[in-house]
Parts: C-alpha cells; structure tokens; sequence
C-alpha cells in the first residue's frame, strides 16, 4: 500500500502548499460533517482530492463520523475508476469501518471494487465472514455475486448450500426482516462463474428466462454473461453483435443492443482495438458506449460497430479475457 501511494506522488501534480492545506481542512472537516461541500475536478479525475484524502486518513489521526468517512471517499472517487488511489482508499474505508455487517454498505461508495488486487490480506479476511453458511441471512441482493467474483474461499460450497435450501433461507431472512428473496438464477451465474456449473446449461436457462425480445432483456442478458465470464459468454454477446435481430422490430432498438454487446468488450476482452477507451474495470457503465466517446473514438456510429463486427469475426475463435484486471 505505502509503495502505491509514493507511485501516487510521482504522478499527480501536487498544487502549491496553500491550495493543500486548504484542501486538507476542507476535508477533515468533511470527514466529520457529512454537508460539507469537496470540489470535484473532472479534467484530472479527482486525483489531488484522492491523494489528499489517503494521505490524510494514512498518515495522520483524524476525527470521523462514518457518515463522513463514506461522503469523502464517495466524492473522492466519483470520477471515472483508477484502481491504484482507489484501491488505497478502499482500504481505509473498510478497515475504519467498525461492526462486520457494515461492509456491505460502504461497498457502493467506491467502483470497481470487484478488483480482488484492490483488498489487503486484513479486509479478504474480513469479508470471509459472509462466506459462512449462518451469514447468509445478511447478505444483500448483490453479495452472492461480490464474494464469487473476489473467490474468497469456500463460496463454492456456500453457493451450493443456498441453492439446495433456497426456499428456506428466503423464508428465514424474511422473518428476520430480509425481504430480498434469492432465485435460483442468481447462485446459478455465480456458480458457472466459478466453474462448478456448465457455462452453457446456464446461459441456455438465461436464454429462456429473459426471451430477449427488446433492449432491456438484451440488457439484463448481457450482463448476466459478462458475470459468467468465459470465453463461450462472451461468444454469445460477439454473436448477438455481428446478428440481425431480425426478431427486432425497432432500428433503435437494434442499435442499443449492438452498443451494448460493444460495450462488453470494451470493458472485459484484451486486446480489443480501442482498449484505450475502457472506462471502469467494472461493468456498470453499459450505456457509455451511447452516450460518449472515448478520447476520439466515437464507438456510437455505425462505423465503429461495423469495425467492431469485423473484430469479433476474425477473433471469436481466440478471444483473450483480461484476468489481469479481473
């Protein structure tokens, strides 16, 4: 951790020793006051106020209520995903976080932290908790998913038991006032994620489930698969790509749908052509690929979709998943 902030340091611009330590008691008071405003700078994704913050809560003591720890390192990491400052500030966040049960609320103050590099030993160790079976009535919608993509050890198992006792734990967690009900789909993705199950006898079941008839079912589609993530998932998505969907009424609709399957290997193949423009490390930006552009890549014409296509044709047969960042 200490290495990574010193990389930190040689790479950010540091601002003269007014602007910091003015910056530093903006921030230590809005470490205490939740209300207090922090300056968002979008041209260099919020790197000063990231380094500041680390540096602050890492080499200093400081007073914080829980509500402003979360606000700060929420403002902080606002901007687009960098998995060095944010990884260091995940850690601060969760190490501070007193009771077990709450790490699963601070978890959304920061993206991308399905990066399982960006946990020390301290926060695995931590978080191993809810791999227990009792710890089940205490997960949230999202926690099947967290623990199987971070593979903290013994969610296999874990997974299966919630599958074979699944109407009896729903029924437990809602007597205990849980009232997210697990479906068998769910442990299913999480379980082919994790090579227990067969990728294919679940993507057929997603297949059924959805019935892929518009935009939004191509969504929810797709991003099941990118859960799975093997190389036959991301097959089905470059397949839905170079497609007709003659099924498809709506030109808009096709369009969307395109732009979503491109957005998937934006975001998870290595070596596509404009790996540049990945956004996040994590999947919860589909919709970047309609809406933006990537440095001067415009990946919302049709002419990059058409590049696009003929990328996935010629590489579907060897598609190279980017392990290293996930």
């Amino acid at each position: 951790m200490v290495i990574l902030y010193l990389v930190l340091l040689l790479v950010i611009p540091i601002p003269g020793d007014g602007q910091i330590d003015s910056l530093r008691n903006l921030i230590g008071r809005a470490l205490i006051d939740q209300n207090v405003p922090l300056p968002i700078d979008w041209e260099t994704n919020n790197m000063v106020l990231r380094k500041t913050t680390f540096e602050l809560l890492h080499m200093n003591e400081v007073e914080y209520t829980q509500e402003g720890l979360f606000n700060v390192i929420s403002k902080a990491t606002l901007v687009d995903y960098d998995n060095k400052s944010d990884s260091l500030l995940l850690n601060e966040l969760f190490i501070r976080s007193p009771r077990i049960d709450s790490l699963f609320y601070w978890r959304g103050s920061i993206p991308g932290t399905f990066l399982k590099s960006s946990y020390n030993s301290e926060l695995l160790d931590k978080i191993s908790f809810f791999v227990k079976p009792e710890s089940v009535l205490y997960w949230e919608s999202y926690t099947p998913y967290y623990l199987s993509f971070l593979n903290i050890e013994g969610i296999d198992s874990t997974l299966l038991f919630v599958k074979k006792n699944i109407k009896s734990i729903n029924q437990l967690r809602k007597a205990n006032n849980y009232f997210i009900e697990f479906d068998t789909m769910t442990i299913n993705v999480c379980l082919a994620r994790l090579g227990i199950m067969n990728d294919t006898v679940v993507i057929d079941q997603l297949k059924n489930y959805y019935k892929l008839q518009n935009s939004r079912t191509y969504l929810q589609y797709f991003r099941k698969l990118s859960q799975i993530r093997t190389k036959y998932a991301f097959q089905q998505i470059g397949d839905v790509l170079i497609s007709d969907l003659e099924h498809i009424g709506s030109l808009e609709w096709k369009m969307d749908i395109y732009r979503m399957a491109i957005s998937g290997f934006i975001t998870y193949v290595l070596n596509f052509p404009d790996r540049s423009t990945k956004f996040q490390d994590n999947f919860d930006e589909w919709l970047k690929a309609k809406r933006s552009r990537g440095g001067s890549k415009n990946f919302s014409t049709k002419e990059y979709i058409e590049m696009a296509r003929n990328w996935y044709i010629q590489n579907k047969d060897n598609l190279v998943l980017d392990y290293d960042k996930y």
